[in-house]
């Protein structure tokens, strides 16, 4: 006990403590209350301690908070927390020019139709592992899942490459066993402007002018 917990006589008599014990590549925590034996008259005879491991309590603490800000089927971030995370980038960088960008799998309802709702899902997380393997997002961006067939993405204008992506998503292939499909993914983009407009308005004027390409 002294190995892990110091030398705590000296420390005084009533406390409580969080701790974080590092062995064996596994963390624990813990929570290390000390409080007094009391005799007759009140009189401190001594003290104990109560050692509570909290490990189980803080993971699954951890579990639901993740499952809170991120999107079942692909794991990215879901649409409110990818607007919580857009706004806070934008605070932190107020000089540095975004975009958001908003892309759709434009014929997820055919690959639906033609090959069934499981591969489908294959599909939308095979967009969502580009997106997680894109090194030009992952240099200062954030993306997450809109919902149904569309993804967010919040970066730095510096990092964006259009050419790049352009030639990424038209060959962006999904495949299951011995079936492999091609994806038509469309994408619109909104140049940042007004940082005082809320994070949904913003992805909403990026779908904007991918329905305008859609129209074109």
């Amino acid at each position: 006990m002294k190995r892990e917990f110091g030398t705590l006589q000296s420390e005084p008599a009533e406390w409580k403590k969080n701790l974080t014990i590092r062995r064996n590549h596994e963390e624990r925590y813990i929570e290390l209350v000390k409080q007094p034996l009391t005799g007759l008259g009140n009189k401190a005879d001594g003290f104990y301690f109560y050692i509570h491991d909290l490990t189980e309590e803080r993971h699954m603490a951890e579990r639901k908070l993740f499952n809170a800000r991120h999107d079942q089927l692909t794991g990215l971030y879901n649409r409110d927390y990818l607007y919580e995370r857009t706004k806070e980038l934008l605070a932190k960088d107020p000089g540095e020019p975004y975009l958001i960008i908003t892309a759709e799998i434009t014929d997820l309802k055919v690959i639906n139709d033609l090959y069934g709702n499981t591969f489908g899902d294959t599909a939308l997380k095979f967009a969502a592992e580009w997106l997680r393997g894109n090194e030009d997002l992952n240099k200062g961006g954030v993306y997450g899942r809109l919902g149904g067939d569309s993804f967010g993405v919040c970066i730095p204008e510096k990092d964006f490459r259009l050419e790049r992506m352009e030639y990424a998503l038209s060959r962006l292939t999904v495949f299951e066993g011995e079936t492999k499909y091609r994806m038509l993914i469309c994408a619109g983009i909104y140049r940042v402007d007004d940082r005082s407009l809320e994070a949904s308005l913003m992805y909403d004027r990026a779908v904007l002018a991918l329905e305008g390409i859609k129209i074109a």
